[in-house]
């Protein structure tokens, strides 16, 4: 087993490394790795984090009898949402052939009702809703899914929250 001797030096069965070694070893440490393990530390939650929705699909339904006046579209929120605020909140159209956000269709702005969840955390990994729909007589039938990456997140997991976002 290594001690480290008074005139400073580390020993033990076998020799052992020098002061200056250590010191060497403690400089690089300090100017080389210490900074990286900092930079990777506080750049990584920044990256796993980037992409937030909600993101699923919606119909138009009639507000009581809940009779489709439309067909399936695609839905994806803008960042994260709190469905329990009663606050209006804009969807927009996702183009199913690509995936992406479809610039050529206006988003829709709703306003959950009695938003039930599903699955894990505080408002679970999916939400079920029929929601208002502002300026419309109509009410839409939602059901969504929580899209984030993980907190251990890799470089492809963000690309793919990314990705179910519609985000370029």
């Amino acid at each position: 087993m290594a001690r480290r001797s008074l005139s400073g030096e580390w020993g033990g069965k076998g020799g052992g490394i020098g002061h200056s070694a250590m010191i060497v070893i403690g400089s690089f440490m300090r100017r080389a790795i210490a900074p990286a393990v900092l930079a990777a530390g506080l750049l990584l939650p920044a990256v796993a984090w980037s992409a937030e929705c909600w993101q699923g699909w919606g119909y138009l339904v009639e507000p009581t009898s809940l009779a489709f006046k439309s067909g399936q579209t695609l839905y994806v929120s803008d960042g994260p949402v709190d469905w329990n605020s009663n606050e209006w909140v804009k969807l927009y159209p996702i183009d199913p052939a690509t995936g992406r956000r479809d610039k050529k269709r206006p988003p829709v702005t709703v306003r959950p009702k009695r938003p039930a969840q599903q699955g894990g955390g505080q408002w679970g990994d999916v939400i079920d809703d029929v929601a208002d729909v502002l300026g419309s007589k109509w009410s839409m039938l939602l059901r969504l899914s929580h899209i984030r990456p993980s907190p251990h997140a890799l470089t492809l997991n963000d690309e793919y929250s990314r990705w179910a976002c519609g985000l370029d």
